[in-house]
Formats: structure tokens, sequence, C-alpha cells
């Protein structure tokens, strides 16, 4: 009963401090606080909160708009799921030949430290400034932290329970898949759930630099044309995006994952 409680208080802290944001923001934007802290800043810049929501009402009833945000999310999504296959796989690959992760050691560090961003000029050569290239861009963000996190998901195993299965003759494929796979699986949902926005965020930010169809290319037209509340609405509307993601992924986790409890990220 004590832990309901304190549930939904900190549920009613959260609500009221997104009211608070929203109070704040209607007064800044009516009496132009901010022109303390930045003065050279245009008062059209904080629009109202009711402009906003006309902007959002607006850019829904446009033709283009649902099918600019199925073109981003189906990129989010394809890229997203791609790498989880490949990043998976490749990480219990190489766990299984270790011949095979000293090879790619020092190559994948290399393309690990890289920034996702810095490919682009290289991938916009290569596939063009099409759908394949911003999901090739967001694969490739997303691709080496969940190999890295399936690594060490694997490596985390306890050695007891190691030596256990030993006994019992579990060797190879076996341990692979019946112990370790497993014991990494928390390892590896924890980095999807990073990953999920990182694909977001390259997916974007991929579709803001080369235009095309997607949000991100409105955000960047909404910017060049001083459109402040269009700006604001397409942000509004990409963070709730993110949200439902997230979210998303948490429903699935907690339905078919046993340590569900484990995984709840809202606590």
């Amino acid at each position: 009963m004590r832990k309901k409680i304190i549930k939904n208080n900190s549920i009613l802290i959260r609500i009221v401090s997104v009211i608070l944001f929203f109070i704040l923001w209607e007064i800044n934007s009516k009496f132009s606080f901010f022109k303390f802290f930045l003065p050279d800043i245009p008062n059209t810049f904080f629009p109202s909160l009711e402009s906003i929501g006309q902007s959002i009402f607006y850019q829904f009833s446009e033709d283009n708009y649902l099918n600019a945000v199925w073109i981003s999310l189906g990129r989010v999504l394809y890229s997203f799921i791609l790498a989880t296959i490949f990043g998976v796989i490749t990480g219990l690959i190489s766990a299984r030949f270790k011949m095979l992760s000293d090879i790619n050691y020092y190559p994948f560090e290399f393309f690990r430290q890289l920034p996702a961003v810095a490919i682009i000029p290289f991938a916009i050569i290569i596939f063009g400034i099409g759908s394949e290239m911003k999901v090739f861009v967001s694969f490739f963000g997303c691709f080496f932290p969940i190999y890295l996190s399936t690594i060490q998901g694997l490596q985390s195993v306890d050695t007891t329970l190691l030596k256990t299965a030993k006994k019992y003759n579990w060797e190879g494929r076996k341990l692979l898949f019946g112990i370790m796979l497993p014991a990494a699986i928390p390892y590896i949902v924890s980095i999807l759930r990073i990953t999920l926005s990182i694909s977001l965020i390259l997916v974007i930010t991929s579709e803001m630099i080369v235009g095309g169809e997607g949000l991100g290319a409105r955000l960047v037209l909404k910017e060049r044309s001083f459109d402040f509340s269009g700006l604001y609405a397409e942000t509004l509307v990409l963070g709730v995006i993110g949200l439902m993601l997230n979210y998303l992924f948490y429903w699935i986790t907690s339905k078919f994952l046993f340590w569900k409890k484990e995984l709840d990220w809202s606590k």
C-alpha cells in the first residue's frame, strides 16, 4: 500500500512539473522575461502555447504530414531492427570464436569511436541522398553499442554458473545459447533502449542535412522560414514520438521478459 502511494505521488509530481513548465513558458512568452538574459533574441522566438497548438493542429491537417511521420518512423525502426539483429549475431559469433574477436577488435574499436554523423558524406557518396543513406547512418551508430554490450553481457556471466554448466557437459553452442545468452539479455535490452533513441536522433539529423521527405527536413524548412511556432510544434511532435517509442519498447520487454521488474525504468 505504501509503495502504491509513493508511486502515485511520484506520478503526480511528474505531471505537476510538466504543467509548471508550460505555465512558465506562457508567462515568459507574454512578458518576455528572457530579455534579461538574451536581449538580442526577438520576441517571436518564444511563441505562446496557443500559437504552438495551432501549428500542431495545422500540420496534422496537411496531406503530407502523416506521410512524413511514417517515413521517418519507418527509417528509425528499420535501422534499429537491422542493428539489433547484426549487433547481437556478430557479438555471439565473436564470443564463440575468439580468433574472429581478435581480428575485428581494432577495426570495431576505431569505428565505434567515430561519430556516426561523420560518415554522412561517405554515405551520400555510396547510397545517394535517399532512405538507404539515412538508414545506413542510423544503423552505423546503433550497431557498435549493441555489439559491445552483447560481448560485455556474455563476459559477465557468473563463473560459478559456467563451472556448474561445464560439469554437466554444457559446452559450445549449448553453453552459449543455454547459459551465456540468457544471462546477457539484460545488458542487451538496456542498450537497445538507448540505441532506439540514438536511431531517432541519427535519422532526423540525416534528414536535416540532406533534406528530402521526413520530419528532419520539415524542421529545417520551419527554421529557414523563421516559423518559430511551427518549429516548436515539429520538435514537440518529435519528442512525443520518442516517448512513445520508449514506452512501447518497455511494454514489449515487460510482457515477454521474465525479469521485467528489474527493467522497470519508470521507477
